[in-house]
């Protein structure tokens, strides 16, 4: 099972290239249509988005339901890049009407109801601090 990250926006929020094996990195996706129909419950936007890590999913980003923060240097710096390259993207999106959100789940869990809730900048996403919780709602703030 992997973990899948979403994004919801009022306006376009541009598709990156297609995740590559021959180079991983962050990438953000066109969902699957019953994916976006599922998570449309909690984030009621026109625009959703999967966003993806380096591993081909949202595995790669920091997440608690991983136990322990993972000590390999590569993975811990592969993490990093894929935070940065998040907010780098969210930074660049064109001004909101209203907060842009993310939705984090297992694949399959799109439907179920967020258990955390929590409001964070851009900035924070990138902070080596930052770890996701599963099956959490997050209200981005600037």
């Amino acid at each position: 099972m992997c973990m899948i990250y979403f994004l919801g926006c009022e306006g376009d929020a541009p598709l990156t290239a297609p995740w590559s094996e021959a180079s991983p990195s962050f990438y953000v996706a066109q969902p699957e249509s019953h994916q976006a129909e599922r998570v449309r419950a909690h984030l009621p936007f026109p625009c959703i988005r999967s966003l993806g890590a380096h591993t081909g999913c949202g595995c790669g980003f920091r997440c608690d339901w991983a136990g322990p923060v993972d000590t390999d240097p590569e993975e811990t710096a592969a993490a990093q890049a894929d935070h940065d390259a998040l907010a780098r993207y969210l930074s660049g999106l064109p001004p909101q009407r209203r907060p842009m959100q993310i939705y984090g789940c297992w694949y399959g869990d799109e439907a179920k109801r967020p258990e955390h809730h929590r409001s964070v900048s851009i900035a924070e996403l990138a902070s080596p601090e930052f770890v996701f919780h599963e099956r959490e709602l997050i209200t981005l703030t600037s």
